[in-house]
Parts: C-alpha cells; structure tokens; sequence
C-alpha cells in the first residue's frame, strides 16, 4: 500500500510540472501528506445540517498548537468551516499555542488535538498527565490522527494513553467512504462518512472500534470517558467536511464530548410562598425561571434547561414571600 500510495504522489506531481510549464531548476510544489495532493485551502460551502440543534450539548472547545501548525490545519485556517459550524450551533471554540500545561484545561469541556496541529514535536509526559487528569475529571477529548506520513507520532503519547495509536497503516483507497459502524451515539442517523488518504489505528481497552474501512481497518474508535479518535483530519476540514454525512458526523462528535455529567447547580429554601427562581450563568449569560407553584422547597437549574460548565459563574435569585 505504502508504495502505490507514493506512486500516485508522484505521478500528480509530475502532471503539475509540466501543466505549469517549470523547468527541472524550478522547486516543486509542496504536496500536502494529508490527502497526497497539492494544499487546498478554499473553503467549502456549508450545507443544513438534519441534526437538531436542541438536542445538542454545547460547550467550550480548546484546539491546541502549541507543537506546531503544518500549512494552515487549525480553526484559522482549514478548520474554519468547522468552527463556524460548531458555534452556529452554541460552541465556543479558541485556538491556543499556550500549551496544554500552561492554562487551565478546567475551562474547558472538550480538548482537540490534531495531527497536523501537532506538527513540530511531541507531546510530553507532563502534557499527557495533564490530558488525562482533564478527561478523568469529565473533559471530552478529540484526536485527529492520520496516514503515517503526517506525524502522527507525536499525538501518541497522547492517544496510548487511552489505548490508541494513530497513523498505524495506510488505508490503500485514497477516497474511502465508510459506512460500517458499531451502535454508538456518534453515529446516530450517519449513512456514510468520507475520509481522504487516512491512516489506520490501532485499539486496545479502555477504547473500542467505531467504525471499519470496506478493508477491515479501524477507522474511529471511542472511549467510554469520552475520548473520540479518527483516523483522518481531513473528515472536517474545508474541503471534505460537506462529503456524505461529515458534517452531521462532527456534530454528532462534538455534541457527544460536549456532554457534561450533573454538576448539580440547586438550592433548598423554606419559609417561602409563592417562590419563582431565576438561575442564570453569569459565564454565558444564559438564564431560566423556575415556577415554584405549590411551594416546594427544592429546586435543580440544570433540570430546568440552563447548561453549566466548569468553573461557570452562577447567580440564583429566590422572590417570594416570607411565611
């Protein structure tokens, strides 16, 4: 596979060459290993989404660079469409070269990390205690991996620790669609996904398969402390990201990491009639009324729809009448 895969290279390369009109002095184009064709940066359009926007979590996403962008793959660059998805959709996303070790991850709900986001160096024992105390503590974590030839050993330190290695094989179709999949909510109402010139990963506990190449190759895989690992960054880049049902597929996967257990914001009152409570995140802004009509003295403001994350900033105002 290695070698046709570099044959193909080759060939367009030589084709580009000559349609250019470049003598042999001239330096070739770069060619991008993360789909083995020249970079391509143009954003595509954005087509609707049939995922629900209501019945998405949302949260604060942190993309990491601080290991090196190669070209332009980050949220300012190829991500972009990605970005703009996700916060159409209630997200916050911030792009950071600051170091995973070196801000508070606890404000944060979901990591990514990506392969040509992490191009330069690999991450350290330190940063990989500090991923692991992040997810142990209920963060989500997205690894984007890769063909062999996109670095992708510097995100395994990262993804071992959950079982994972990225970039283990080629996968021999440049153009693979995939459309085998394992009952798991990332997949909820995905026909097909595409990827281009992926690579394969490897999987062992506490992660498991999600989804298989037509070849048998494990292409996705997810763990239970809400770890999601791809065999490929270009499933949601600009390019590709309006392919089959990809972009369902990263609201699917975001929505899932973004999913945060009960951090139970509530209070307890007595002696009061005729209560409302107005809960608001002081953090987002976003605020509800409880009716209290029939005088109970306990209420729950995540019950009633207002999402909290981590170190949220809360205000809870009880009005009613003192007995």
């Amino acid at each position: 596979m290695t070698v046709s895969y570099r044959k193909r290279t080759t060939l367009w390369l030589s084709i580009v060459l000559l349609a250019a009109g470049m003598n042999a002095a001239q330096a070739a184009p770069s060619i991008d290993p993360t789909t083995g064709m020249a970079p391509l940066n143009t954003p595509s359009p954005i087509p609707p989404s049939t995922v629900v926007a209501s019945q998405l979590a949302t949260g604060k996403i942190l993309w990491d660079t601080s290991h090196g962008i190669y070209l332009s793959y980050a949220p300012s660059g190829v991500f972009s469409g990605l970005k703009t998805l996700l916060e159409n959709q209630g997200f916050t996303m911030t792009q950071s070269a600051t170091g995973v070790t070196n801000l508070n991850l606890g404000a944060y709900d979901i990591l990514v990390i990506c392969a040509p986001s992490a191009w330069n160096s690999a991450y350290s024992s330190q940063e990989v205690a500090a991923i692991q105390s992040f997810v142990n503590a209920g963060g989500g974590l997205l690894i984007l991996g890769d063909n062999p030839d996109t670095h992708t050993a510097n995100l395994n330190p990262v993804a071992q620790a959950f079982g994972v290695t990225t970039g283990a094989t080629y996968v021999s179709n440049l153009d693979l669609v995939i459309n085998n999949f394992a009952t798991q909510p990332i997949f909820n109402n995905i026909g097909s996904i595409y990827m281009r010139a992926a690579g394969s990963l490897t999987v062992a506990a506490p992660s498991v398969g999600g989804a298989w190449a037509p070849t048998g190759e494990t292409m996705v895989s997810t763990a239970t402390q809400k770890v999601v690992a791809l065999g490929d960054v270009n499933t949601f880049d600009n390019t590709y990201m309006a392919n089959d049902d990809n972009q369902d597929f990263a609201l699917n996967v975001f929505s899932w990491l973004g999913q945060t257990t009960s951090l139970h914001v509530s209070g307890t009152v007595k002696k009061v009639r005729g209560k409302t409570v107005t809960c608001k995140n002081l953090t987002t802004s976003k605020s509800v009324t409880i009716d209290m009509t029939g005088n109970p003295s306990n209420w729950d403001c995540e019950a009633a729809g207002l999402h909290f994350s981590h170190h949220d900033k809360v205000r809870m105002i009880v009005d009613g009448l003192a007995k």
